[in-house]
Formats: C-alpha cells, sequence, structure tokens
C-alpha cells in the first residue's frame, strides 16, 4: 500500500497531470501549457491560453487528418496528455506484474476514470476523440487500464483500428 501511495502522490503532483486533469475538469479554463501566453483584450493583460473542451479535441486529432499541422497549443495539449496516459500505462504494468492490485488503485483513480468513460461532464465528441488518440497512438495499456475498473463502458467507446 506504501508503493501504491507513493505512485498516486507522484502523479498526482506531476504539474502535466494537473493541467490534464483541469482541462478535462472545465469546458473552458486559461491554462498555463508552458507556451507564451497571449494577450487578453479585455485587461491588455497577458494570460495562459484558453483551453475549450472544443479545442482539446482539435488537438487530439490524427496527425493523418488534412494536413494543417498544429499549432503551438494543440502541440502542448498532446504533450501533457502524452504524459498523462504514460502514467496509466506505468499503473496497468504494475497491475499486471502483480506489483498492485487493481482494487489498491482503484479509488483514488475513480473520478477520473469515470470521466473517461462518460460518466462525468465532460463532452461527448471530446471523449470520442480522446479515445481515438489513444488508439491511433497506441496506448493500448492505458486503455485496458480505465476499462479494467468500467467494463461496461467500452462498448461505448470500441476500439479504433490505428491508422499509423
Amino acid at each position: 500500500m506504501e508503493f501504491v501511495a507513493q505512485q498516486i502522490e507522484k502523479f498526482r503532483a506531476d504539474p502535466i497531470v494537473k493541467r490534464v486533469f483541469t482541462m478535462l475538469d472545465w469546458r473552458e479554463r486559461r491554462i498555463d501549457l508552458g507556451i507564451p501566453f497571449e494577450l487578453n483584450l479585455r485587461s491588455g493583460e497577458l494570460s495562459p491560453p484558453r483551453v475549450t473542451y472544443q479545442v482539446i479535441s482539435e488537438a487530439l486529432r490524427s496527425h493523418h487528418a488534412p494536413p494543417r499541422g498544429f499549432s503551438s497549443l494543440e502541440a502542448a495539449i498532446r504533450d501533457h496528455f502524452d504524459g498523462f496516459l504514460d502514467y496509466l500505462i506505468h499503473f496497468e504494468h504494475f497491475i499486471e506484474t502483480g506489483l498492485i492490485r487493481s482494487k489498491d488503485i482503484g479509488p483514488y483513480l475513480e473520478y477520473w476514470t469515470c470521466a473517461l468513460v462518460g460518466e462525468d461532464e465532460v463532452d461527448e465528441a471530446l471523449l470520442v476523440q480522446f479515445w481515438r488518440f489513444v488508439d491511433e497512438y497506441k496506448y493500448s495499456k492505458a486503455r485496458k487500464f480505465i476499462f479494467r475498473f468500467h467494463p461496461h463502458a467500452e462498448a461505448r467507446f470500441p476500439k479504433q483500428r490505428a491508422t499509423l
């Protein structure tokens, strides 16, 4: 249990994870993603970029989509989700190797796993795009980890054939 607590503490303390949590928790929010701030026309001050569910969905599109490239904001969002998913892969690996049990880690992540399977208020279009991203970039262990706790929801977001 001490190992689980350490891993969860490390996960929750990571600024990347905190920002992904904020992105998932808010339909619209200004978030410092480590890129240049924008000029706020109302206040005349520099502000972190405005991140919406639509912006996140666009950022998580396949690089095989119409080739317009990614803005610095979209690239930062992608990088954050990559880091977040890497943690989930580690958790799944710990479970598969018997280092931890899913019942020991599940309660710590219940809110977020519920959000990612649509049992919260996260936009449906964003969730669909999130799962496409997971499948396109072969985060299969992250998929397995989340659906380990919500097997009933897997039919809602079936695995997509990757185009890579």
